[in-house]
């Protein structure tokens, strides 16, 4: 479960992307502000994916359930 809370309402996209595919598995988080869950679909190494789709920069905050147990790559 991850938790963004977005000082503006711009659309972002939330997720994790495999390192070895580049597959992005991500949910939209439609006024910069909620909670999305994401399931990882197999074994492997990810990164956490980020997608701002406003033209302005966002400033938001990204809440993880579960502390990060590896490095981000």
């Amino acid at each position: 479960m991850m938790k963004v809370e977005s000082d503006q309402e711009y659309k972002l996209e939330i997720g994790i992307m495999s390192v070895s595919s580049n597959q992005v598995y991500s949910e939209v988080v439609p006024g910069g502000t909620g909670e999305i869950k994401i399931t990882v679909p197999a074994d492997g190494d990810y990164r956490v994916y980020i997608k701002n789709h406003a033209a302005k920069e966002a400033h938001f905050r990204l809440i993880l359930d579960e502390p990060l147990t590896g490095p981000l790559v």
